[in-house]
C-alpha cells in the first residue's frame, strides 16, 4: 500500500458497501479532519488501482473508528 495511513475518522459500518460511497464518505471526513487535498488524493488514488477489496483494504487502512465522545457533525 502506498499511503501513509491517515487517520480519518469514519464510520465503516452501517455505510452502503458501494465503492462509490465508500470514497465519498472518506473524502467528506478527510477534509473535515483537516487532511490536505494532496493527502487525499494519494490515498484515493491507491484505493481505486485494483479491485474492490484493495479498495476496502485502503480505505480501511486509512480510517479509525470515531470516538463516541466526539461532538457529531
Amino acid at each position: 500500500m502506498q499511503t501513509k495511513n491517515l487517520e480519518v475518522p469514519m464510520q465503516l459500518e452501517g455505510l452502503n458497501g458501494n465503492a462509490f460511497v465508500l470514497l465519498g464518505t472518506f473524502n467528506k471526513e478527510a477534509r473535515h479532519a483537516g487532511y490536505s487535498p494532496e493527502e487525499i488524493k494519494v490515498v484515493i488514488d491507491e484505493a481505486t488501482r485494483k479491485d474492490y477489496d484493495h479498495l476496502l483494504q485502503t480505505i480501511i487502512f486509512n480510517t479509525v473508528t470515531p470516538d463516541d465522545n466526539e461532538d457529531e457533525y
